[in-house]
């Protein structure tokens, strides 16, 4: 059985490595000629607001992902270079910041700021985990949700997350989830109250429960996938680089990426981005060596191509290109 999905994803990567060309590109980069919604976005009085989130050092000395500060703050710093953004509008819990308590107080403070005509971006960065439904509501018998810097007994599910998010009376909403491999993030005694989840897993199903109109939601990969990232030290200089969605998406926003020319950079624009700079690395995780070792352990192959749910009627704006506010 695991040879027979072998040999699926060697064609899926003969498939995928001759489709992708730069006529596909630019059809696609064409799409976004006929959304244009600049003029809407800088003649009315929308604010934006932000709750960014990013763990990469977990309390205690395991578990941790291998991301540096300026790493783990690159949304942050992408989104404050342009003029429509003000440090007093986002929230930014990193590492230890970022505790249940902290992450409810954010969702609550969004919810007493944001009005009808705002736009919103929420920007996960960390461990998915699940534990068991309590209330039936889930087909597969666990809640999935995000893990806060304490870990585990912090956990976060997404019925919480969707009625936080369905609290925040916005125009429009930009929700990221970037989410790495769980691993062993729990003790093996804990395993009969709290299952390990998998990436594939927690994008899965959290997306489906907080998808709604107004919202664009971003994971990291398809939905029958493991992710990763890619890390490349510089021999000469003895620095390591990391490749991540995440990272993509806020150089989007850093260089105010604008296919339409419409002086705003969307959410949807940055996406198209990220997934592209994304492909050839998920493509090179396609390494059958990897992808058998992926199946044999988890029963899925790895999949690392980025995913959008666009519930937003045009362009999601984040980035306005010239505007003196």
């Amino acid at each position: 059985m695991h040879f027979k999905r072998l040999s699926l994803y060697f064609i899926l990567l003969v498939v995928i490595s001759t489709s992708i060309s730069e006529e596909t590109i630019i059809s696609m980069k064409n799409h976004y000629s006929i959304r244009n919604n600049s003029q809407l976005f800088l003649e009315n009085e929308s604010h934006y607001w932000g709750v960014i989130i990013s763990i990469g050092d977990y309390k205690g000395n395991e578990h941790d992902i291998p991301l540096n500060r300026s790493e783990l703050l690159c949304l942050y710093n992408a989104l404050l270079s342009a003029n429509n953004w003000n440090k007093s509008h986002i929230k930014l819990l990193i590492n230890e910041n970022a505790t249940q308590n902290a992450i409810v107080n954010a969702f609550n403070w969004l919810k007493e700021n944001v009005d009808t005509q705002d736009i919103v971006i929420f920007s996960y960065l960390g461990h998915g985990g699940e534990i068991p439904d309590v209330n039936g509501d889930e087909k597969d018998g666990y809640d999935e949700g995000i893990i806060p810097w304490e870990g585990m007994d912090g956990f976060i599910s997404d019925d919480e997350l969707g009625k936080k998010f369905n609290e925040i009376n916005a125009k429009g909403m930009c929700i990221i989830f970037d989410c790495c491999l769980s691993g062993d993030l729990i003790d093996k005694k804990q395993l009969i109250k709290h299952k390990i989840y998998n990436k594939r897993k927690f994008l899965e199903e959290i997306s489906m429960d907080i998808e709604a109109n107004n919202r664009v939601i971003l994971t990291s990969t398809m939905r029958n996938g493991l992710g990763g990232m890619l890390q490349i030290k510089n021999p000469f200089t003895n620095r390591t680089r990391t490749s991540f969605f995440l990272k993509w998406i806020a150089k989007a926003f850093k260089m105010k990426i604008d296919f339409n020319n419409d002086e705003i950079c969307s959410a949807e624009e940055a996406f198209l981005f990220a997934k592209f700079r994304i492909l050839p690395f998920a493509i090179f995780l396609l390494n059958p060596v990897w992808q058998l070792k992926a199946i044999m352990e988890t029963g899925h192959p790895i999949l690392a191509f980025p995913q959008m749910y666009d519930g937003y009627e045009g362009d999601l704006p984040i980035i306005i290109k010239n505007t003196g506010r």
